[in-house]
């Protein structure tokens, strides 16, 4: 599994989509950069991770809901979970993207390319639990 932890680096390896969708999400606390440089701030030091392209189905382990079993989190490869923060396709449905906010300044987020998410079906089917846990709590016409 490959890991970013800035912009540059992820613009390495990531769509332009998927980086800008991360500066919009730096451009909300400027206050909180540690370089004068939006492209050189670090993840880990705004969010508290670095962001993760998955790189094998092994890799889907790390990528965990916050279900719980035996008191571990479940991953990807173990069941699909809509209790994750994000789960989403994202990048013309290049990749899935997921995160699970599990500190106060946030958390990992995971892109799945969709060559490994189409060979493991819990892929797909987080992100069909979590748009229909989001659906049911906006009733009136799905989330706001």
């Amino acid at each position: 599994m490959k890991s970013f932890d800035t912009l540059t680096t992820m613009a390495d390896h990531l769509p332009a989509e998927a980086c800008a969708q991360m500066r919009a999400i730096l451009e909300e606390f400027p206050d909180h950069w540690d370089h004068p440089n939006i492209e050189q701030v670090s993840f880990t030091q705004l969010i508290d991770s670095p962001v993760f392209l998955v790189e094998t189905l092994d890799d889907l382990a790390q990528v965990r809901s916050l279900d719980e079993n035996e008191d571990q989190r479940l991953s990807l490869l173990q069941a699909a979970s809509g209790w994750f923060d994000i789960a989403e396709w994202r990048c013309g449905g290049a990749y899935a993207v997921f995160c699970a906010i599990d500190s106060t300044n946030g958390g990992a987020k995971f892109y799945v390319p969709r060559t490994i998410a189409d060979q493991v079906p819990n892929v797909a089917g987080s992100i069909r639990l979590k748009t229909e846990l989001d659906d049911s709590n906006f009733p009136f016409g799905g989330a706001a």
